[in-house]
């Protein structure tokens, strides 16, 4: 299955499920807005090295922008590329599925997130070690794309194709497509120790109209953990173990 864009846009939710007498309840997530640290549970996320139940990075995007102008920001904070690093620093092995939402995006038939598109994204899959994941030539480090182009092959093809007719992936043309299953989620697999290094840019169309001025776009990335177990995915997630449990293969026991 393919790999694709995310933006710097995210809600994280984790909550654990403990096994209570005879009864048994699949670890899974919820995306609330605590900071709550797990005592008991071991189906951990860190994002950007901040370890944490649920993390909540909501985004806002209103009319002061120029066409042209870079929407996302360095860790500095000067307009540039971003970086999010999820690691799995629990101690099982985990599935994640991730989604795009938008809201508010539309005012008067205009909508903003429209004229907002990715210059650059990559991704990059590591071991606990640091060392990659994937085998070489095969995803290792994936530029998707690059000063506005798409990689040449497979991988980048996937991604172009949900583009537009000028060539440039919107935000809303990313958040309204199915991506790896129905319901717009992207999915992967992290073991302990693992993490997904994302490395992305969003800018302002130079053609954007007159009609964007004071237009405002809000959403959220919607990130679901869910314990690496057939039986738990089944309901939410039909069909999905085989590729997870594939992917947990390449990556190396901490």
């Amino acid at each position: 299955m393919k790999k694709k864009v995310l933006s710097s846009l995210m809600v994280m939710g984790l909550s654990a499920a403990m096994i209570g007498g005879a009864t048994f309840a699949w670890f899974t997530d919820s995306a609330t807005n605590t900071a709550n640290t797990f005592t008991a549970g071991t189906l951990k996320i860190a994002v950007n090295g901040h370890e944490v139940e649920s993390y909540t990075y909501n985004f806002s995007v209103d009319g002061k922008l120029q066409p042209g102008d870079i929407v996302t920001k360095t860790s500095a904070g000067a307009k540039g590329k971003s970086e999010i690093v999820i690691e799995n620093t629990g101690n099982l092995d985990l599935a994640l599925f991730n989604r795009l939402e938008l809201t508010d995006s539309v005012d008067d038939g205009v909508n903003l997130a429209d004229a907002l598109y990715f210059t650059d994204y990559s991704m990059e899959f590591l071991n606990w070690d640091e060392s990659p994941y994937r085998p070489a030539g095969d995803y290792q480090v994936d530029n998707f794309i690059t000063d506005e182009k798409f990689k040449d092959g497979p991988s980048g093809d996937a991604v172009k194709a949900t583009a537009g007719a000028d060539g440039k992936l919107s935000l809303s043309e990313f958040a309204n497509n199915n991506w790896d299953i129905a319901g717009g989620w992207d999915i992967d697999s992290l073991k302990p120790g693992s993490k997904i290094k994302l490395t992305y840019q969003i800018k302002f169309n130079e053609g954007a109209g007159n009609e964007y001025q004071g237009k405002s776009v809000q959403g959220q990335w919607v990130t679901k953990a869910r314990q690496l177990n057939e039986k738990a995915l089944q309901d939410e997630f039909p069909g999905t173990y085989s590729y997870l449990v594939t992917n947990l293969a390449t990556q190396k026991n901490k």
